[in-house]
């Protein structure tokens, strides 16, 4: 089962830091000009610095409310998601 470790970045109104598989992973969500709204987990440390930017898993919304969601759903069930890697 996935955990959220902390907000990690008090900047960001949708980012986390999640434990799945024994690993650390960065869920950060937010607009952007080229696709809109996304959620991304890329691999961190225990500290929360993201390791490798080419993340491990992505997914876009046509909504922010969607994107909420789908954040929360991601940081929860992330080991779901990323278990083929």
């Amino acid at each position: 089962m996935s955990s959220i470790i902390m907000n990690a970045d008090t900047r960001r109104e949708l980012s986390h830091m999640v434990k799945a598989n024994n690993k650390f992973y960065y869920v950060d969500s937010t607009y952007t000009l080229d696709c809109g709204y996304e959620t991304m987990a890329f691999d961190c440390d225990e500290t929360g610095y993201i390791t490798d930017w080419c993340g491990v898993y992505t997914e876009r919304y046509l909504t922010k409310t969607d994107m909420v969601k789908g954040h929360d759903r991601i940081c929860n069930n992330l080991e779901g998601y990323i278990s083929n890697l």
